[in-house]
């Protein structure tokens, strides 16, 4: 009959090292997927399975985030951390007690038009996502929070920061958005209108596209100067959602102060979840995206392979039994616990107390005694240390 605890080592080694090892094959499919298929220009676009990069734009309405900037997705949820059972057996865990999400479709810009991009289903992979401790959120962003909620009964929200609030329910708050602007890949099913193709126009979409796209080669500018405000010489994820996201809002702004007149572009269809792909969207671009993707995979794969292995061993093995072990790590400042005769438990504690005769005692008698070797190795270095004439011996 296999030790208790040594069955509840190997369920949590295989467990999460199991998930690990899922979790990195799933993201390692989902990267070849989109390495190996090729991105289309939504005005050219074959019905079917495809992939495209462009730039995030409302369909109908934008959305406030918390920290002030507008959104074509935004969700968030309310989370305090639960305690339940006692002693021992008292666990605590994350519990979502309030929840929104704002936004079920965007429309996907690129040199050629747009594509509306439908999210039910979708397998959202977001730069932006991010848990944060109530108490971390600035004052204006707890307000902006508060807002939402205003005529929802949440209960213990918003907690109390009397005495910094560590008599309060331990509250975070967990968010997910696609900003206005922000770069926006998608690989899903496109279909095209059964009928005429829709057109679209909003405040700014025009000023925005004419920074972004250089029409004539149907592609995009280059932007390094303006995004890379760090001056590493390399744009990464972070820098391309604010930078866009920002030059979305200057487009819209300009767009109602100078009432300009805006283009009517085509939306040629619209990209989906279907039996075949699961749509798959991100705040990024296929290059960063596919670096965010791969960050630390082997490390996943490993670590995943090598936990589970442990379990298996651990699960078959009786015999592995560490916390039964009679090995001590002894040092100079914390003597071995051991289970000892009476002569040896006198002559070890005479020893720990600093008796010189009881540790050459225990050295003399090691083999009747039967002493283990890390014991041994204790026992010397006490000796050396109360008497350095003996540590030659």
């Amino acid at each position: 009959m296999k030790n208790l605890d040594d069955l509840k080592a190997a369920a949590f080694c295989l467990f999460i090292g199991g998930g690990l090892f899922y979790h990195a094959i799933k993201k390692h499919r989902q990267s070849r997927k989109i390495q190996d298929t090729p991105t289309s220009k939504t005005a050219t676009a074959a019905v079917g399975t495809a992939e495209f990069e462009g730039f995030a734009w409302h369909t109908s309405e934008k959305y406030p985030t918390a920290s002030g900037m507008e959104a074509v997705y935004y969700s968030f949820q309310i989370q305090q951390e639960i305690s339940s059972g006692v002693g021992k057996n008292k666990k605590s865990e994350w519990v979502t007690v309030f929840g929104i999400t704002k936004g079920q479709s965007f429309y996907l810009v690129d040199p050629t038009g747009l594509a509306e991009v439908h999210l039910h289903e979708a397998d959202l992979n977001l730069e932006s996502a991010r848990t944060r401790a109530w108490r971390s959120i600035p004052k204006d962003e707890q307000i902006r929070i508060q807002k939402e909620i205003v005529n929802i009964d949440v209960p213990n929200f918003p907690p109390s920061s009397f005495l910094f609030g560590i008599f309060s329910v331990k509250t975070r708050i967990v968010e997910n958005e696609i900003l206005l602007g922000s770069p926006v890949y998608a690989l899903g099913n496109f279909m095209t209108p059964s009928s005429e193709i829709p057109k679209f126009s909003a405040a700014g979409l025009s000023h925005f596209c004419s920074r972004v796209f250089d029409n004539q080669r149907r592609s995009f500018r280059k932007l390094s100067g303006l995004l890379d405000k760090n001056g590493d010489g390399k744009v990464d994820a972070l820098e391309s959602k604010t930078g866009y996201s920002l030059l979305a809002k200057v487009s819209i702004k300009k767009a109602t102060t100078e009432a300009q007149q805006e283009t009517e572009f085509p939306v040629h269809g619209h990209i989906t979840t279907s039996d075949a792909q699961k749509l798959i969207v991100a705040d990024a671009h296929q290059a960063q995206l596919l670096e965010r993707m791969t960050h630390n995979l082997w490390f996943k794969f490993i670590g995943g392979a090598a936990l589970m292995t442990f379990g298996i061993i651990l699960f078959v093995n009786p015999k592995l039994d560490f916390k039964r072990s009679n090995i001590r790590q002894p040092s100079s400042q914390a003597a071995p616990q051991i289970d000892l005769s009476a002569e040896i438990t006198r002559l070890h504690y005479e020893c720990v107390q600093s008796q010189v005769a009881s540790c050459s005692r225990l050295i003399e008698k090691q083999k009747t005694f039967e002493l283990s070797a890390v014991n041994l190795v204790y026992y010397k270095q006490q000796r050396c240390r109360l008497d350095s004439k003996q540590c030659a011996k």
